[in-house]
């Protein structure tokens, strides 16, 4: 049997060891000290709910946490969290996508199921991600790179190796099959 992530945050929420919210926030259950005011009573012992204070990862720019539940720790992102929580998903769809494009509001209203392709359209309609020139986060050239490429008289396999890029990458911004806006 394999171990499936989504299943353990469901089981951590259906426990209520987890908390997720339409405002976007999660809270985890820890034992209330006996100068508690606000406590809930369940299973016959105590608790106190924390708000979960969430990070950004650089790279994404998502909100994430380590939750710990059944003697397992694991880093989730928040917006998973709040989309299994509380977003239907009759389509089975893999991925939580942000309406908005912004990756820190994690509100049931800016959130919604889609697929891979469905996330990559989402993304190029709003402008979050590009193609074109060193927006491309593949590109390995910089536009000062490709007008030194155009005006060079130097071989094609000689730009290739000077640059580290391919001949036929060479030939297209000579041709201006690519790079063109520069």
């Amino acid at each position: 049997m394999t171990w499936s992530k989504d299943a353990w945050i469901l089981r951590a929420l259906r426990y209520r060891v987890y908390v997720a919210r339409e405002d976007g926030s999660v809270w985890y259950r820890a034992p209330a000290p006996k100068s508690a005011i606000r406590t809930v009573l369940m299973e016959g012992k105590k608790w106190v709910y924390r708000r979960v204070k969430p990070s950004l990862h650089r790279k994404t720019e998502r909100l994430y946490f380590t939750m710990t539940f059944d003697g397992i720790s694991k880093s989730v992102l928040v917006n998973r969290v709040i989309g299994l929580a509380l977003i239907p998903n009759p389509d089975n769809l893999p991925e939580v996508n942000h309406k908005s494009g912004d990756k820190t509001d994690n509100s049931v209203g800016n959130l919604e199921w889609a697929s891979r392709s469905d996330q990559e359209k989402h993304a190029f309609a709003h402008g979050l991600k590009a193609t074109r020139g060193t927006a491309n986060g593949n590109s390995k050239l910089t536009p000062d790179d490709v007008i030194a490429i155009r005006q060079s008289d130097a071989t094609v396999t000689d730009l290739a190796m000077k640059h580290g890029v391919s001949r036929g990458t060479i030939s297209d911004i000579r041709e201006e099959r690519t790079w063109r806006h520069v």
